[in-house]
C-alpha cells in the first residue's frame, strides 16, 4: 500500500484567493491615492487664490480712496494676470489665472461720514482653456473710508 503524505504547496483555489484580495486592496490603495492627488491639487488651488486675493485687495487698500474711485467707481474694471504659482505676471501671455477686479461706490449708509467701494474678484483658470471650461471663483470685496 502506496502512502500519500500532503505536497508543502499551495492549491489553485487558495492561489486565486489570494490574488483576490491582492487586488482588491490594491485596487483601494489606488483609489485613495486618486482622492489624495486631487485633494493636494485644489489644496494648491486655494493656496494661490488666497495669495493672489490677497495681493490684489492690498493693491487696492493701499490705494488713495479718490485714484480708487477713479479707476473702478464708475463701473470700471481692470484685470491682474498671475502665473500657476500666484506670481504676479504683466500681461496675459504665460499666465494661469486671471483675476478681474469691478465694483462701484456706494453712497454712504448707516453713518454718513463714511463711503464703500463695494466690488468683487473674479477669479477664472486655465486661460490655455476655452472660456465655458474654466473654473471660476469669486470673491467679495468691501473698503469702507471714513471722513472726519
Amino acid at each position: 500500500m502506496k502512502r500519500t503524505t500532503a505536497s508543502p504547496a499551495f492549491t489553485l483555489t487558495e492561489v486565486v484567493i489570494a490574488i483576490g484580495i491582492f487586488a482588491f486592496a490594491i485596487l483601494g490603495i489606488l483609489v485613495l491615492m486618486t482622492t489624495a492627488l486631487d485633494n493636494a491639487r485644489l489644496s494648491a488651488t486655494d493656496t494661490a487664490l488666497a495669495a493672489m486675493t490677497l495681493e490684489v485687495s492690498t493693491e487696492l487698500r493701499s490705494q488713495r480712496f479718490d485714484e480708487l474711485f477713479a479707476r473702478l467707481g464708475s463701473g470700471g474694471d481692470f484685470t491682474a494676470y498671475f502665473q500657476e504659482d500666484g506670481t504676479r505676471v504683466p500681461g496675459a501671455a504665460g499666465a494661469h489665472y486671471a483675476c478681474r477686479v469691478t465694483g462701484t461706490m456706494d453712497a454712504p449708509g448707516l453713518y454718513t461720514n463714511t463711503t464703500f467701494f463695494v466690488g468683487t474678484l473674479e477669479f477664472s483658470w486655465p486661460l490655455a482653456a476655452p472660456a465655458e471650461r474654466r473654473s471660476r471663483t469669486v470673491i467679495p470685496l468691501k473698503i469702507a473710508r471714513y471722513d472726519s
